[in-house]
């Protein structure tokens, strides 16, 4: 299964062992949403790719075995059947930066309220700890 992920499951964050030893790296990619701040931790809000929202997402996306979407589906809180967790995954269409293509894959999803002070305009969340690096404790490199 192909994941888009654009918190702390990327390359240099403290999740990103969860996707395995070595997870299998497709692209960087953008996927249409707005990225908030919810705690020591991303949360998205994605939109259709044709809705005319302009804002994106910035993330990376990985190709993951079974075994490992249970681990994430923990890790999130995602309950398939009663869709109550903290994220719920979801299909979406993200645009790879290495092939220029868009392609369908799945996503964690904020499943919460968002306070709209917490945006992270730039939808970049590698960027925003970076500037931020006081305010997140867990961080490990986060250097472009």
């Amino acid at each position: 299964m192909r994941i888009f992920t654009y918190g702390t499951l990327m390359r240099g964050f403290w999740n990103h062992s969860i996707l395995g030893n070595n997870p299998e790296f497709i692209s960087s990619a953008v996927a249409h949403g707005t990225l908030y701040a919810v705690s020591s931790f991303p949360g998205a809000k994605f939109t259709p790719r044709n809705s005319g929202d302009e804002k994106v997402i910035f993330g990376e996306l990985y190709e993951v075995d079974c075994v490992t979407v249970a681990h994430l589906d923990r890790l999130e809180g995602y309950d398939s059947i009663r869709h109550t967790g903290m994220y719920l995954r979801v299909p979406i269409q993200c645009l790879t930066i290495k092939a220029h293509e868009y392609i369908e894959v799945q996503a964690y999803e904020w499943n919460r309220v968002v306070n709209e002070n917490t945006l992270i305009p730039s939808g970049d969340y590698r960027t925003w700890c970076v500037a931020n690096r006081t305010k997140n404790v867990g961080m490990k490199n986060v250097e472009r």
